[in-house]
């Protein structure tokens, strides 16, 4: 049976007190909880999968990002939108950083058809969606991560941690 690619994504991840507090407002949702809170993130970048990418991409790319000098930055959310938390401001840290970083790595980035948005998805069923306003969940990012989504086995391969400027 042929092995089937896993994703390759940058990104951000919180801290396992924040992430515990996500997993108490799915709970206080009625929110499915299968997708586990060690897996809860904030996608800043694909950059394709296990099958188009060889050791040395990854190798370049680890490299491209350990020079991406960059300074720590807050994110808060604080309302749900169909399933998925989002912040009603914008993030400008965050979304400085993401433009940035897919900058950095442009040779193997993969260009999104929408403008990044920093969101924490709930869930990735259909159903239920959500539309509140909710207390503020944030905080500092402090690292990044590439990551390898093994989808199949329902986990995150740590591959790479870059720590941010304080």
């Amino acid at each position: 049976m042929p092995i089937k690619p896993h994703p390759l994504i940058f990104m951000v991840k919180p801290p396992l007190d924040v992430a515990q507090a996500i997993d108490d407002l799915r709970a206080e949702l009625g929110a499915p909880t299968r997708y586990s809170v060690d897996r809860l993130h904030i996608t800043l970048l694909l950059v394709g999968d296990t099958a188009n990418r060889n050791p040395d991409d990854i190798g370049c790319m680890i490299k491209l990002a350990s020079a991406f000098a960059s300074k720590a930055f807050r994110v808060s959310f604080d309302m749900v939108g169909g399933r998925v938390l989002l912040g009603s401001d914008v993030m400008r840290g965050a979304v400085d950083f993401q433009k940035g970083l897919a900058e950095a790595l442009s040779p193997y980035a993969i260009a999104s058809r929408s403008a990044f948005r920093p969101h924490i998805s709930l869930h990735y069923d259909d159903e239920p969606q959500f539309n509140c306003a909710i207390d503020a969940i944030s905080w500092r990012v402090d690292e990044f991560l590439l990551v390898e989504s093994v989808q199949e086995e329902r986990r995150h391969e740590t591959l790479a941690r870059f720590p941010l400027i304080a």
